[in-house]
């Protein structure tokens, strides 16, 4: 029935009427249809041809390789306006007679035949006739892909005419061109239709056969065209070797581009672009090739940016955020950040789906792969991100229009999912997982294409092996279920490892070799007899590992064989696994430029350094031992502390110009990322969640939280990703310059420190320095005399499980970390008794008989690991020795050095106290505090500040002339970002753990500094507690020799009469500082009621006549005191006491 003329058709009515008449199989139908459907020449039908019109010329825009239909379907729209002026049965009589003569002219068996009749009818190789030759190919290819083929070698031998004019065909009539170059355009024609998903190894025979054609002529437009249409079917071909086929692509495009370097030419933007494409598939690619692609990309954007190219800077976008984020060298963070950039501004460019919806889908399914993968900001807001970008995906990838592509982003959201905290409940994202697996599975079924890539090595898109997953979960499993489960995992193992090359795939054979090995052995803790296999596997991987092998990779073998080695108590395989690891854990760490960057490699090297130095010790090697132990202490700041080591130094002076040079712009450049971070909302939030953690004493990470509507704000990533890059340029040039002054004085300490250096730092501190390690088959102390003869115990009552049940708690009871780190007052009282004497009998006593025996009535310990966040000097009740605890032995250089630059300065007081802060409340035995300890008679000056008067501009000023600083103040530990630990000082100024580390605040004149506020020795603990990131490293490197510091919160009143002994100790007993501590310390477990009554009163007579608060508040302490009994003891229980700790010179 014929449609209604009056505009009331349906949409799918109009569509299908226009269809059938553009698509019928000749123009004969197509006129006969025309007459029969009155509504195809009312004005309504010439809307709808003009809406498709529009739809191809976009089409055509964004897929080059597609025939181009907008010009036919110009011409039926032209036909249609001459059939309403003069009848349809005139106006398509001389497209009939086209289509005609082309079928005529097709069937012609001889090409010379071909040529002579075109050459002879001008008409066909026209506008008009080009256009119908590509509306009839459309056509003819469902239901005669004979004639179709013809009519594509019409097509190439119209569109040839157009190009090069009536004298190529002359030349083809008289046979002059060599028939090879025919021979080759006629096979290839129907090959530049074909898209390479599509392709088969017939496609790939058939290049091959034009390329042979063409051999031995001259380098032609058609041989490049062929060149990279063949290395376009290798990469997509699902048939034959997959590592082989992609090998083989990329030394085609290279081909092409060592051939034709110009970016003007036509080939080289598709090579660059398949270059790219050929190494994202093969994850063996070497770090140079990546390096060189990467450089031709960037060029590739640049170039089409300035010319406007629209279709070829989309897809080169694409490649360039591919490339970047699979690149095994630099900084992967902020690879990642440009990789989403790139994704980002092709989505920009591409502007909405109605353009290109494969590509608009594609561009959001590899975005949504990229912030799953990203290091930065929370990983609560990188998935849902992710998910929101997969979302997209999924409304073009349609089950009808690609099957494929939604199998895939299916099957991404479905891994993401149980993460994402925009479900209602952890039950709905993981229902909703599972009904994205089963679609997938749906889709699988009904088109093998849509099955999962078996290339596919991790990420998003597959399976990964179990080198790089965390195995514990194993652990926390029933033995039996255990062994069951983990022999599963190895026979899948196997399985996949059957199937894969060792030598045509050698990454992929690595990763799965080396993933058996992990779980051999994990499962040889159940049954020991699988670790001779496992380590048999991991050395085979390192072996078959080639050098272009990506850093991590290496690495996490190097580290298995090293756990296998610790494992079973073979000390040698452990030492030379966990030094090789640390050795390459170097190297990724000077890659890593942005800060959050590179405390995730300290995080990934964990371990390394501790392990390493235990297997030494066990083995004898004592100067491996310590070389192994410095160096796992501490390495975010060997840099730092070198420079300032240098700069101070009799360097040269353009050495220590370039040194200082290259510190201020990686200070400045890391300030100018904070200010990108501070406005983008994501990092707001996450801020606000970190501050939220800390208040409560909670791990931050568990807590999710997504911004959903982030508001306008200016997009910073370019400016972020060229902060980072001359971050990273920066850094390396703070390390060449390093390096330089290692050549120029080799004795010197600009590098790692071995056991001499070490030593030598023990003599000028006058005691022996003390590495201390605890494994789980037990701790090891290495002693660092100032004679330089090393020395050891193996203490076996002390192990890494004893040390974490420690920290966390055990078997109902608090632990540590909750009462130290996270403020529980009840938490720390009840864990410390137990604690305290398990630290005693296992380590502390007898390392203080070994430093006694050896003749000392000090020594400095540098603890690792866990060890590092247990307080280990109040085992010893304040005897003798007495210990102090440093970083690492690079920062005690820097305080022995500061300790004699002010050796001679007379005592000279700058005393801090009560700063006024709205949120927090009065500090009135702080205020005693301060006025007792200016009364010491040893002061030659002393400045006061309390109030209001405690400023940061008042506090820096007065500290430039004075030895000692006593800052009596609040404390804030930021246990999720340790930088921002700091000492709260009036109105909202601080000092801030981060401007100590950076300079911002200078306090290297005092010799000693007093932090009497709460938790000021507090370090980051949670995933790199071997970095010490805490307030007392901070001054140690701004070049204070020493810090008094507290462990956990103190008591107001404690605190104060700790500080009066303390000074007493140190002036008046003549005690070194860390002896003073330990005095004081054991004074105020002792002291009665009586003896503290007697000093409340002295307290309360120093007060001044403004200090009413302070000495309303001593009044009722002394009220307190006076009515206990003489011999109480109010503070002999450790929370009162032992929180007082000394680090430092």
């Amino acid at each position: 029935m014929p449609l209604p003329i009056d505009g009331t058709a349906s949409p799918d009515d109009r569509n299908a009427a226009v269809a059938a008449l553009l698509f019928a199989p000749d123009w004969t139908v197509a006129r006969d249809f025309a007459m029969s459907e009155p509504w195809l020449l009312s004005p309504q039908a010439d809307d709808e041809l003009a809406a498709v019109l529009a739809r191809f010329v976009e089409q055509e825009k964004a897929d080059p390789n597609m025939i181009p239909l907008a010009g036919a379907v110009a011409i039926v729209r032209e036909r249609l306006v001459r059939a309403r002026q003069a009848g349809v049965g005139c106006a398509f009589d001389d497209l009939i007679a086209l289509d005609e003569r082309f079928v005529a002219i097709a069937a012609m068996h001889r090409m010379v035949d071909v040529y002579v009749a075109m050459r002879d009818q001008p008409q066909l190789s026209s506008d008009l006739g080009v256009e119908e030759l590509r509306l009839q190919l459309t056509r003819v290819y469902s239901h005669d892909k004979t004639l179709w083929q013809q009519l594509v070698t019409l097509h190439n031998v119209a569109l040839r005419i157009r190009r090069e004019g009536i004298d190529f065909l002359r030349r083809l009539a008289e046979g002059q061109p060599p028939p090879a170059a025919t021979e080759a355009e006629r096979i290839f024609a129907p090959l530049r239709l074909v898209a390479p998903p599509d392709a088969t190894e017939r496609h790939v025979e058939q290049c091959e056969r034009v390329l042979a054609l063409l051999e031995g002529q001259p380098v032609s437009d058609l041989w490049f065209e062929v060149q990279a249409r063949l290395a376009s079917f290798l990469l997509e071909l699902r048939e034959g070797d997959h590592g082989a086929n992609i090998t083989r692509a990329r030394s085609i495009y290279k081909s092409i581009l060592d051939r034709d370097p110009q970016e003007s030419s036509a080939a080289w933007a598709p090579a660059v672009c398949g270059y790219a494409n050929t190494l994202v598939a093969d994850p063996g690619a070497a770090p140079a090739e990546f390096e060189r692609s990467l450089a031709l990309l960037d060029a590739l954007v640049r170039r089409t940016r300035q010319a406007g190219d629209v279709d070829t800077l989309v897809v080169a976008l694409s490649c360039y955020a591919s490339a970047l984020a699979a690149s095994p060298v630099g900084d992967r963070d902020a690879l990642i950040e440009r990789a989403i950039e790139a994704q980002l501004e092709q989505i920009r460019v591409l502007g909405s789906a109605d353009r290109n919806p494969q590509l608009w889908g594609r561009a959001h399914h590899n975005l949504g792969g990229l912030y799953e993968r990203r290091g930065l900001a929370a990983r609560s807001q990188n998935i849902d991100d992710a998910v929101r970008a997969l979302r997209v995906a999924l409304e073009v990838r349609t089950r009808e229009s690609d099957p494929v592509g939604r199998a895939r982003t299916l099957r991404n959201l479905a891994i993401i999912l149980p993460e994402w905290s925009g479900a209602d409940s952890q039950e709905v994202a993981v229902a909703m997982a599972d009904a994205c697996r089963q679609e997938a599975a749906a889709l699988q079924r009904e088109d093998p294409r849509a099955s999962a890539r078996p290339a596919e090595w991790g990420g998003l898109a597959g399976e990964s092996s179990a080198l790089e997953r965390d195995l514990d979960p194993y652990l926390a499993l029933p033995p039996d279920e255990q062994v069951a489960q983990l022999e599963a995992a190895i026979e899948n193992h196997r399985s996949v490892i059957a199937r894969l090359s060792r030598e045509r795939t050698p990454i992929q054979w690595v990763q799965w070799t080396g993933g058996l090995g992990r779980l051999q052995a994990q499962l040889a803790h159940s049954k020991p007899e699988a670790a001779h296999e496992a380590y048999a596997n991991l050395v085979a991987a390192v072996k078959a590992a080639p050098p272009s092998s990506p850093p991590r990779l290496t690495r996490r073998l190097h580290a298995a064989i090293g756990e296998l080695g610790h494992q079973v108590g073979d000390w040698n395989t452990s030492l030379l696994g966990y030094s090789a690891a640390l050795a390459l854990s170097d190297v990724l760490f000077d890659e890593a430029a942005m800060p959050k960057s590179r405390s995730r490699e300290l995080a990934d090297m964990r371990g390394f350094a501790l392990f390493g130095a235990y297997a030494a010790t066990r083995l004898g090697k004592l100067d491996e031992a310590v070389r192994l132990a410095e160096h796992g202490r501490g390495r975010s700041m060997v840099e730092t502390l070198a420079a300032c080591e240098l700069v101070t130094s009799g360097a040269s002076t353009e050495l220590r110009a370039d040194i200082a040079s290259a510190s201020r712009r990686i200070v400045a450049l890391e300030e100018e990322l904070r200010g990108f971070e501070r406005d983008d909302a994501a990092v707001v939030a996450e801020e606000v969640r970190n501050k939220l953690a800390d208040a409560f004493g909670a791990d931050p990470s568990p807590l999710k939280f997504r911004v959903t509507n982030p508001g306008d704000h200016q997009d910073k990533t370019q400016d972020y990703v060229r902060a980072a890059s001359e971050l990273r340029a920066a850094r390396a040039d703070l390390r060449g310059a390093l390096a330089r002054a290692r050549s120029e004085s080799p004795g010197g300490n600009a590098g790692s420190l071995d056991a001499a250096a070490v030593a030598g730092i023990a003599s000028g501190l006058e005691c022996p320095i003390v590495y201390a390690a605890a494994t789980v088959y037990g701790a090891a102390a290495i002693f660092v005399p100032p004679d330089g003869k090393l020395d050891s115990l193996l203490l076996e009552a002390i192990n890494s499980d004893i040390t974490r049940e420690m920290l966390d708690g055990a078997h109902g009871k608090p632990g540590y970390a909750a009462g130290a780190m996270a403020g529980d007052a009840t938490a720390l009282q009840a864990a410390l008794p137990g604690i305290l004497d398990l630290l005693r009998t296992g380590l502390m006593e007898p390392l203080s008989q070994k430093v006694t025996a050896i003749g000392y009535d000090k020594a400095v310990l540098i603890p690792l690991g866990s060890l590092g966040l247990l307080p280990l000097h109040a085992a010893l009740a304040g005897s003798t020795p007495a210990f102090a605890y440093a970083p690492s032995a690079r920062a005690l250089s820097r305080a022995v050095a500061g300790r004699a630059r002010a050796a001679d300065a007379a005592p000279s007081l700058l005393a801090v106290a009560d700063p006024q802060r709205e949120a927090y409340p009065p500090l009135p035995f702080a205020v005693a505090e301060v006025r007792v300890t200016q009364q010491d008679a040893a002061w030659s000056q002393k400045t006061i500040c309390i109030g209001p008067e405690a400023c940061l501009s008042s506090v820096v000023a007065a500290a430039r002339d004075a030895t000692h600083l006593h800052i009596a103040c609040h404390g804030e530990f930021r246990p999720s970002d340790p930088l921002e630990s700091a000492l709260l000082l009036a109105g909202e100024e601080k000092i801030t753990l981060r401007m100590l580390l950076t300079g911002a605040v200078a306090l290297s004149a005092p010799r000693l500094a007093v932090l009497s506020a709460c938790q000021t020795a507090n370090v980051e603990f949670r995933s790199i507690p071997d970095e010490v990131l805490g307030l007392p490293s901070g001054l140690l490197l701004a070049g204070v020799p020493g810090i008094v510091a507290t462990m956990w919160l103190v008591d107001d009143r404690a605190a104060a009469f700790f500080a009066q002994r303390f000074y007493e100790e140190l002036f008046v007993e003549k005690r070194e500082p860390v002896a003073a501590v330990a005095a004081a310390q054991r004074w105020l477990r002792d002291a009665s009621a009586g003896e503290l009554h007697v000093r409340a009163q002295s307290m309360r007579q120093a007060l001044a006549k403004e200090d009413d608060t302070a000495r309303a508040a001593m009044s009722r302490t002394w009220r307190n005191l006076v009515s206990r009994p003489a011999g109480d003891r109010p503070f002999s229980t450790a929370e009162f006491w032992a929180a007082f700790t000394y680090v430092g010179a």
